[in-house]
Order: C-alpha cells, then sequence, then structure tokens
C-alpha cells in the first residue's frame, strides 16, 4: 500500500473501488467496506471469548520505569476483572 501512497486508513477511504481490485484483488471489498464502517458479519455475543485488553492514552509520554508501572496498576485491574 505504501507504494501508492496509502498510508493511512483515511488514504484507503479515499481510494475508488476500482482501483482498490485492480491493485488488491480479493481483499479491496473487504478494505473499501472496512474504511466505511460496513460490517455485515453477524454479532455473536455468546462465542468464547479470545482475547481481552485495555488501555489509556496519556497526556505525555511516560519514560520513566517506576511511573510506568505505577500508571499500569489501573489498566491491568481493568484487563482482570
Amino acid at each position: 500500500m505504501h507504494k501508492f501512497g496509502i498510508l493511512t486508513g483515511a488514504d484507503l477511504r479515499d481510494e475508488h473501488l476500482t482501483f482498490l481490485v485492480e491493485h488488491f484483488g480479493s481483499s479491496a471489498e473487504r478494505y473499501h467496506a472496512i474504511t466505511r464502517e460496513i460490517d455485515d458479519r453477524p454479532v455473536r455475543p455468546d462465542r468464547v471469548r479470545k482475547s481481552v485488553g485495555a488501555e489509556n492514552t496519556f497526556a505525555e509520554a511516560i519514560t520513566e520505569l517506576e511511573v510506568a508501572s505505577a500508571q499500569l496498576e489501573p489498566i491491568i485491574a481493568k484487563v482482570v476483572t
């Protein structure tokens, strides 16, 4: 994708489906749909969970291990519970 100047999801969304088909073949329709928030797959709320995660965005970069460790505690608590 980089060789076509596609570096972000917005770049991919800006391409026409015909361009995507020409360059990405069978994946083109999926790329076209996901960049437009189209997902026709059925919701399966009772399926087995495969993973769990949590995150937090900080206003400033954390560069000290002790500070990072302290900031991880509430994030870890979200995942564990």
